[in-house]
């Protein structure tokens, strides 16, 4: 919600003049101006960071190494064609589960600044643990999926 804005559209058009059956899709749009404000936000800290060297007792933190490790990821978070490959690593990695589905980047419509992806329905999990009382099986599966989708995006 700080970095883009995702709309649900219909994409009448693979190409130009090439008119294709209706699909829903979401198209999320990077707002104007947030890479400049995080640029800006990440030379003012660097600023404060090299003033905290004049500090003895805080040199230890290397503050100005870990700000500038953050500063690269905070950068890339804004690249959306980076989100769009991150997509095609997890529908890859996941392309034998059938629990877990990703939507699709939609090619050649990927851009730093927009991407427009194919649009997944889906149901809140939380749906499924306030409202089904009694289903421990269904909430113990959710849980398993969840974990295991979790811990293999992340190794």
């Amino acid at each position: 919600g700080s970095i883009a804005q995702v709309h649900r559209a219909t994409l009448k058009y693979k190409y130009p003049g090439q008119q294709i059956k209706p699909v829903v899709v979401a198209v999320k749009v990077r707002h104007p101006g947030v890479t400049e404000a995080i640029r800006r936000d990440f030379f003012i800290i660097n600023v404060v960071s090299k003033i905290s060297r004049v500090f003895p007792n805080l040199k230890w933190l290397r503050l100005d190494e870990s700000i500038q490790q953050f500063a690269v990821f905070m950068m890339s978070q804004v690249d959306l064609s980076r989100e769009a490959a991150h997509l095609n690593r997890f529908i890859y990695n996941f392309r034998r589960s059938k629990d877990v589905s990703f939507p699709i980047p939609l090619y050649p419509l990927v851009h730093p600044s927009v991407l427009v992806e194919t649009y997944e329905q889906g149901e809140s999990v939380l749906h499924f643990v306030e409202e089904l009382e009694g289903h421990e099986h269904i909430k113990s599966s959710l849980a398993h999926i969840g974990t295991h989708a979790l811990l293999k995006m992340l190794l």
